[in-house]
């Protein structure tokens, strides 16, 4: 009885999901600056940016980096400072799994880092 349940009560988020999804407004586009003087982009970068009553989600499917906030350029700004620590961070590292080293390899072809 518990697992009917649970499944019913799955099935409601997922409806719900479903909808939140199907509301938002959506569309894609590029930044080609980090906003950084520390760094560059060789190339520009695609993001695709979600709007709903929430907020704003903005997503880097090359870098499977997420940004949000309240209005469209926060969550721009979210993500430019999420890219920028986790190039950071994962370039400290010496020693990276297989996924944080392709991401590393993806960011290393398009964020330079500027002397």
């Amino acid at each position: 009885m518990l697992v009917l349940q649970q499944m019913a009560n799955l099935r409601q988020e997922l409806a719900a999901l479903r909808e939140q999804v199907a509301s938002s407004r959506g569309w894609s586009t590029a930044i080609s600056t980090l906003d950084d003087p520390r760094y560059r982009l060789s190339a520009h970068l695609p993001v695709d940016v979600r709007e709903s009553e929430d907020g704003v989600v903005v997503h880097s499917p090359d870098f499977e980096i997420f940004g949000s906030g309240e209005t469209f350029y926060e969550a721009l700004d979210d993500l430019r400072r999420t890219v920028i620590a986790d190039f950071e961070l994962l370039s400290g590292e010496s020693i990276l799994g297989p996924g944080p080293a392709r991401q590393l390899s993806r960011m290393n072809a398009l964020v330079q880092r500027l002397p």
